[in-house]
């Protein structure tokens, strides 16, 4: 019936009612002057509009800086599914920070945030040795042992002097960075371990806000399984506020779905549709098949 079931991004395609919400989250995320990294998380089942949230909550901060852009925050939207290459949504998520903080718009402060990040990245990635065409291959299981140790010992030194330089960076910016990372259930267990892991210490950066966007159950389970322990426990440590997506009245649902259906059947003549007919059918379990927009949209 519909030919789209995209996010709105617009206040006026709101068609049920979630803007004085977006609205009031903007401004929390605005009034925010703490320069502590702050993890809000948007908690909501498939299909309750948590990305239609999103991006009415950025339309609102975006209209607030329309005369003063320069004192914006810098909105950065990391989609880890995007990637073809998943191993190492770490390396692909500060590829894409550095990328953005390198912008010849923004300051000489955040430019050289951004190359240090760059930086960062590279001491990320997955150590590889190559064990081919080596001669002496029975030592090299022991060699190896010792190599990284030693190399690991010098990285992490190495990973935390190039991270203090990032804070210090970020610091002196002042500058607000939003970042928002949605739908985090749609990834794998271990995707998902990796995003929060990312937030949880790879990336406290100051003066940045995560908005993670994922179903709690979902993603607790997830956690469950990699930690070997409370999926929700594991949550809460990460994130400082959390927030249920506010859920549609069944009333909203079921008049944009008449309003739809009365469009299709415009043309029909009244006296060939029998109103009474189809109400009890609706009313005789039909209507348990709409809970949110998404049901409607996908009839």
């Amino acid at each position: 019936m519909f030919n789209s079931d995209n996010p709105i991004k617009l206040r006026s395609d709101d068609l049920l009612e979630r803007d004085p919400f977006c609205k009031y989250l903007a401004k929390s995320i605005l009034k925010y002057q703490d320069d502590e990294t702050l993890t809000i998380g948007l908690l909501g089942k498939w299909g309750s509009g948590k990305t239609s949230i999103v991006n009415l909550t950025l339309q609102h901060i975006e209209n607030d800086f329309l005369d003063n852009p320069e004192r914006k925050p810098i909105i950065i939207k990391f989609n880890p599914w995007n990637f073809s290459d998943q191993n190492n949504l770490i390396f692909q998520f500060f590829k894409v920070l550095s990328n953005n903080l390198k912008r010849k718009e923004y300051s000489k402060v955040l430019n050289k945030a951004g190359e240090i990040i760059e930086e960062y990245s590279e001491y990320l990635e997955p150590i590889v040795f190559p064990l081919t065409g080596i001669p002496g291959l029975s030592k090299i299981p022991k060699l190896i042992g010792k190599s990284l140790k030693d190399y690991g010992d010098k990285k992490a030194k190495d990973i935390e002097k190039i991270k203090e330089s990032i804070i210090k960076k970020l610091t002196q910016s002042e500058r607000k960075i939003i970042i928002i990372i949605d739908d985090i259930d749609r990834l794998t267990n271990s995707e998902i371990r990796q995003i929060f892991q990312l937030v949880k210490s790879l990336a406290d950066f100051p003066n940045v806000i995560y908005i993670l966007s994922f179903d709690k159950e979902i993603v607790c389970e997830a956690l469950k399984e990699v930690q070997k322990g409370d999926g929700s426990e594991f949550i809460e440590k990460i994130i400082q506020v959390p927030l249920d997506v506010p859920l549609a009245q069944k009333s909203e649902i079921y008049n944009l779905l008449f309003e739809e259906l009365n469009k299709i059947i415009k043309d029909v003549p009244e006296k060939d549709f029998d109103n009474y007919y189809w109400g009890n059918i609706f009313n005789s379990g039909m209507d348990k098949c709409f809970e949110n927009i998404r049901d409607v949209k996908d009839l």
